[in-house]
């Protein structure tokens, strides 16, 4: 019978998964790679002897491992050499061929193993299961094969792993069987079409939903936080839910402490900044976004900040605006914001989303009594490239509606216009006391 080695990184932020950081953050690509590591010695131990070559600490793997599954160290070196010593202790100790395997493709099991196991016995000397990335997920080997782990250190990096293993064997004078290929889990793209397959276990395809913290600053908001939240509670993905209360005098956080969905509720001094910022510090997702209490997110908007995430460069944004209503006003103020989105002009209340990388890098918003959300996506824009997200949000145009339309948009660019120009933001927050 076949019997298999299991090739795993410990499960440690900073140390596993990197590459899907930009997506997951370090604390999610660990828990990404400590359900990976479950999910794989689950299928190969219920399948076949099986052994685990782990890299330190141990203990990071406790929870993880069967009980029937032996674990021992890999071996220094380049990834080549591991291997090959895993595959070597392996059949040094089991009677019969061995196939050694890693923990990043989701969708291989065990008919990927019997067809391998039936390849060698069908009389070749390896078998190998390709990835669609140009390496491969598995290979087994009748008995120890050294040409099979010979590449060099920047050609195990490289996309021709596949391409020279086999090639090697060849020369070596030995048959490889190519089996079927399936998709590894490398990077946010791959994450993101795994994520998407129903083939992919439930508890993956979780993992491999990124944390968003959605930081809603509140004062005096009774009358509609509870329906915020019951908004909030309703949208799919994975969400992480904090109210920034700025000292409301009324039932607001009693309301929110009591709301099924219990978000997290944090205490700051008076002020939107103020509030977003204390939200921000104690917010554990890769994505933070910032909420005004009378704006509402799309029901894909989870969906749409993680097919965000999947570009590395992209810093956050902000989601399409439309203004509640049916009536002329309420359509034209929505037209005139999206011309100012595309001259990469936005605001609060299209719910600013970013990485929380980027918005410590920043230092945060700035305690200014207005324009705080403006003055953010400046420095944003300046740091690298923002994306407007589909949707689209919806907010409250009433609070607008009393001034008209061309005081309203008039207000906003003199503002604008202003404080760029450097005048102090206290003298501007007099010149539109509506604004709040």
């Amino acid at each position: 019978m076949i019997g298999v080695v299991v090739m795993a990184r410990a499960p440690v932020p900073g140390a596993a998964k990197t590459r899907l950081e930009p997506l997951l953050g370090a604390e999610g690509a660990a828990r990404l790679q400590g359900e990976l590591i479950r999910h794989t010695l689950a299928w190969s131990a219920a399948a076949a002897p099986t052994w685990l070559a782990l890299t330190p600490p141990d203990a990071a793997f406790e929870g993880l491992v069967p009980g029937r599954v032996e674990r021992f160290a890999q071996a220094d070196g380049e990834l080549g050499a591991r291997m090959a010593a895993a595959a070597g202790h392996i059949l040094a100790v089991h009677d019969g061929p061995v196939a050694v395997i890693g923990t990043d493709a989701p969708l291989l099991g065990p008919r990927h193993l019997a067809a391998a196991e039936a390849a060698l016995a069908a009389g070749h000397d390896a078998a190998i299961v390709p990835a669609r990335d140009g390496g491969y997920v598995l290979i087994a080997l009748a008995r120890e094969l050294p040409a099979a782990f010979e590449l060099s250190a920047p050609e195990w990096g490289g996309r021709r792993v596949l391409e020279l293993t086999r090639r090697a064997l060849q020369q070596a004078g030995l048959t490889v069987a190519i089996l079927d290929a399936v998709r590894d889990l490398d990077t946010p793209a791959d994450a993101l079409a795994l994520r998407a397959d129903p083939r992919c276990p439930a508890a993956l395809r979780r993992a491999l939903e990124p944390l968003v913290s959605i930081v809603v600053p509140v004062l005096g908001e009774e009358a509609m936080i509870g329906g915020l939240l019951d908004h909030l509670a309703s949208l799919p993905g994975r969400w992480e839910r904090i109210v920034a209360d700025g000292g409301s005098s009324d039932r607001t956080c009693e309301l929110a402490g009591a709301h099924p969905s219990a978000p997290r509720i944090v205490h700051a001094p008076r002020g939107r900044a103020n509030q977003m910022n204390a939200g921000a510090a104690v917010a554990g997702g890769e994505v933070v976004l910032f909420l005004h209490a009378d704006t509402r997110l799309p029901a894909g908007a989870h969906a749409s900040v993680t097919a965000a995430l999947a570009d590395p460069a992209l810093l956050g944004g902000n989601f399409a605006l439309r203004f509640d209503g049916e009536d002329r006003f309420s359509r034209l103020l929505g037209r005139w914001y999206a011309l100012q989105r595309r001259a990469g002009i936005y605001y609060g209340d299209s719910a600013i989303w970013l990485r929380r990388a980027a918005f410590e890098r920043l230092g945060g918003y700035r305690p200014l009594p207005i324009m705080e959300d403006y003055d953010l996506v400046r420095r944003l824009q300046r740091d690298g490239p923002t994306r407007c997200l589909p949707g689209p949000a919806r907010t409250s145009a009433r609070r607008w509606e009393r001034y008209g339309l061309a005081r309203t948009i008039g207000s906003w660019v003199v503002i604008r216009w202003l404080f760029i120009a450097g005048v102090e933001p206290r003298r501007l927050a007099r010149l539109y006391p509506h604004a709040r």
